[in-house]
């Protein structure tokens, strides 16, 4: 028996072998001219279009199969306690200054995702710049989807699990930010000294930032 898997193994060897020394080439061959279209086409529209952004990654395509306007499956949501009470219009207009309107050194925005939405041109997926944007519909201090008397940890989660899978509006980047004050936690108030807490529930889709890019701008906003 084991005789006969060893013939079964050298005959498979012989068959894939000249296959498998021909596949490298043979994938350049064939995705070499679409990633040069691909190039090509990215830097014509954006180049005679200014209301167009960036092509959008081949990792973040799946956005254009993904049904962001009804009921949208790959989000990300995430919870921060943040310690204090600021007040609304100090976080929007820090989050504004710090997240929004950031700039790299070449004075070009660091997340200009944040202001576009998802179109497509010419078979590719494109950012495409949201010309009302109005920080006011991506960033809100309420939330009416359910009724509590306390917030807490339990309601936090329960307001996250509730807005998960919410669509996103159309013709807006794909994100939204829920800011609560009066946060009640145990955890966090565990003496008479304690300061007011906040909440802050992140949403966006995966394909404008994942996990890492949530972390930095949390890092960014709160040094």
């Amino acid at each position: 028996m084991d005789a006969i898997f060893d013939v079964l193994l050298i005959v498979l060897k012989i068959i894939l072998t000249p296959f498998l020394a021909l596949w490298p080439p043979l994938c350049v061959v064939f995705f070499l001219p679409i990633l040069l279209i691909r190039y090509i086409i990215g830097k014509s529209v954006t180049y005679w279009s200014s209301e167009f952004g960036k092509i959008l990654t081949p990792l973040s395509t799946f956005l254009g199969v993904d049904d962001i306007e009804n009921r949208p499956f790959w989000t990300i949501v995430q919870i921060l306690v943040v310690e204090g009470n600021p007040g609304f219009e100090e976080f929007k207009q820090r989050f504004q200054a710090r997240i929004i309107l950031a700039k790299n050194q070449k004075g070009k925005l660091l997340k200009p995702e944040l202001q576009q939405y998802v179109v497509q041109k010419f078979g590719f997926l494109f950012w495409k710049w949201d010309r009302e944007f109005f920080l006011g519909n991506h960033i809100r201090n309420t939330f009416d989807g359910f009724k509590y008397d306390t917030l807490n940890a339990e309601t936090v989660h329960r307001i996250a699990q509730s807005i998960t899978f919410n669509p996103f509006p159309p013709k807006r980047s794909p994100w939204e930010i829920i800011f609560l004050e009066n946060y009640e936690d145990k955890e966090f108030h565990h003496n008479s000294n304690s300061k007011p807490l906040s909440v802050v529930i992140f949403r966006v889709h995966h394909a404008l930032a994942g996990n890492f890019q949530l972390r930095l701008c949390i890092h960014i906003y709160f040094p």
